[in-house]
């Protein structure tokens, strides 16, 4: 009997190893499925700033567009106004010259 006792003490001690590797098993499992949910996740916020990034720079690059030919825009428009002024000022020599002339004449 004493034989019979070891044996059922031995099968008590496996059962209850039995139940502990099947509790770190589930464990394991649900913490392999945990990881898992984590990496996908952390996968989609990654791509999701990529694609932020992705149409930042695309918004910069037309800005950047927008500003240079604004710059070739603003550029023109000083070289008129600097011919307007030049031509201005020609005429204000015209004028005083045909004033001077004028008064030449009536002398």
């Amino acid at each position: 009997t004493e034989k019979v006792e070891q044996l059922e003490k031995r099968c008590l001690d496996l059962r209850q190893m039995l139940a502990e590797v099947k509790g770190l098993d589930r464990l394991y499992n649900e913490l392999r499925e945990q990881s898992q949910k984590a990496a996908d996740q952390h996968a989609k916020e990654v791509l999701a700033l990529q694609m932020q990034a992705q149409k930042a720079a695309e918004e910069a690059a037309k800005a950047k567009e927008e500003l240079s030919s604004s710059r070739d825009a603003c550029n023109q428009k000083d070289l008129q106004l600097q011919a307007l002024k030049h031509k201005l000022h020609q005429s204000q020599q015209q004028l005083r010259a045909a004033e001077r002339h004028k008064t030449a004449a009536v002398a």
